[in-house]
């Protein structure tokens, strides 16, 4: 029975269920099961530390063993394999090709023949345009994002000036207030940035403070995640001749699935295809 198609989304959310939740879960689980057993027994630091790095063993292993379904089940079913592959490396579910953690991936035998079948059936993707999107995207700072978190930091701020004026502070707090003012100060001085700070369009892409790179002489162009836990972030990249360009995304009014989509479809109206590899 042929296995019905389906989009790279889809395909994405389902990695990120397996890929990201179900470690994320395992880990948790078995940090609780060293909270419990330290709790009721007070067992030796040695084995309670060795507890928890096998927790993060554990994870790995999870998602060791399930990206290769997670890989067969996408290469069945989607039809452009080789965004999908972008995209996952991209949302970190994946390793990029090459790299010596994609070697961590365990696959059985059958597995393996399966994967090998699959690479020779994978063909060009589909590049295609898209009425719905128009001549130009014009991307600017979010300010509804800014205002809330402005709006956010001022009720912080009031309230820890109360708590100071009543004495009870101590340094840590004063710093902890220093952070959400320079933040504060950082959100009012996006919001008065009134300019376009990501342009895209069919003769390439404008940032905020440079001129127009060409489609015909960008590279690797990509919404990627950086970073990891609270730590990251979304950024657009490209490579072009004279180096390479990340921005941030996060704080921006055009959601990353969606720039993705535009990428893809203002390269097809240039003219100037990226070839398909994996």
């Amino acid at each position: 029975m042929e296995s019905e198609e389906v989009s790279i989304d889809v395909a994405i959310k389902r990695g990120t269920l397996m890929l990201k939740v179900a470690p994320i879960l395992v880990m948790f689980v078995m940090f609780i099961g060293v909270v419990v057993i330290s709790d009721l027994f007070s067992p030796p630091r040695w084995l309670i530390v060795s507890s928890v790095i096998l927790a993060f063993v554990g994870g790995w292993l999870v998602w060791s063993v399930l990206v290769t379904r997670w890989r067969i089940w996408s290469l069945r079913r989607v039809r452009n394999t080789h965004a999908l592959m972008e995209t996952a490396v991209a949302e970190m579910l994946v390793w990029p090709q090459g790299s010596w953690l994609e070697r961590t991936e365990i696959r059985s035998a059958e597995q393996r023949r399966t994967l090998k079948a699959l690479s020779v059936q994978l063909k060009p993707d589909v590049w295609q345009d898209d009425p719905d999107v128009p001549p130009a995207t014009d991307i600017f700072w979010s300010r509804a994002e800014r205002i809330g978190t402005v709006i956010i930091g001022l009720i912080i701020i009031t309230l820890g000036t109360k708590l100071i004026f009543e004495n009870v502070f101590d340094l840590w707090f004063l710093a902890l207030l220093g952070i959400v003012v320079i933040a504060i100060g950082l959100d009012i001085r996006k919001l008065s940035d009134k300019r376009v700070q990501i342009r895209l369009d069919e003769h390439g892409i404008t940032l905020a403070d440079r001129a127009c790179v060409p489609w015909s002489v960008i590279t690797k162009d990509s919404v990627v995640v950086k970073g990891s836990g609270k730590r990251s972030y979304s950024a657009l990249e490209f490579h072009h001749p004279d180096g390479r360009e990340e921005v941030e995304i996060d704080q921006m009014d055009l959601p990353k699935k969606e720039l993705r989509h535009r990428l893809r479809v203002y390269r097809f109206r240039s003219g100037h295809l990226q070839g398909n590899s994996l």
